[in-house]
């Protein structure tokens, strides 16, 4: 993506009930995703924290899917960021009463957009003691708005949106080890 950043938040169905706390559906069945996915959604926001250059950043939107193999995801769009470094905290660890970890791994997807075969720029544990890892991609840029549309944005200006679908993989990772402990 050329003017967000994405986080993606994978985990299981269980600790997607766990964020839902009693408002979470009795069974996971599909009436009970279908019920659960507007709460989930509305809950998305409250899992990370994200600053750039010290700056808190909110999501533009948002969204929850179930995939195969009982996954839940988490989708955060964010705008892209113009300042560095950028910090991605794991907020979810105080929802749970046993001991919890993770891991939040960044792939930075501006040079190929859709390869699946990137390496990861940073792959770092979490916890509730560590709670969040810190990244820079290059220097800041003062806007991508300031880019005038007809031109061809600055090469430091390409790679920032590129940002968004780094920070997507790296929690969707984060959330797949979470899920696979909670089983």
């Amino acid at each position: 993506y050329t003017d967000r950043l994405r986080v993606v938040v994978r985990t299981s169905i269980p600790f997607a009930w766990t964020v839902l706390g009693n408002q979470a559906p009795a069974r996971a069945d599909a009436a009970g995703r279908e019920s659960a996915t507007p709460l989930l959604i509305a809950a998305a926001p409250g899992l990370i924290a994200l600053t750039a250059g010290g700056i808190p950043m909110v999501p533009t939107r948002t969204g929850c899917l179930f995939e195969v193999h009982e996954d839940v995801a988490f989708t955060l769009d964010f705008p892209a960021p113009v300042a560095w470094p950028v910090v991605v905290e794991a907020k979810y660890f105080d929802l749970f009463t046993t001991p919890q970890s993770g891991t939040i791994t960044v792939f930075d997807h501006r040079t190929a957009p859709f390869s699946r075969d990137l390496e990861p720029l940073l792959r770092q544990p979490v916890s509730a003691s560590q709670p969040s890892v810190s990244f820079n991609l290059g220097p800041p840029t003062a806007s991508l708005l300031a880019v005038p549309q007809l031109a061809p944005p600055p090469r430091a200006d390409r790679r920032l949106p590129a940002l968004a679908a780094l920070l997507l993989s790296a929690l969707v990772v984060g959330w797949l080890t979470l899920r696979r402990l909670s089983r």
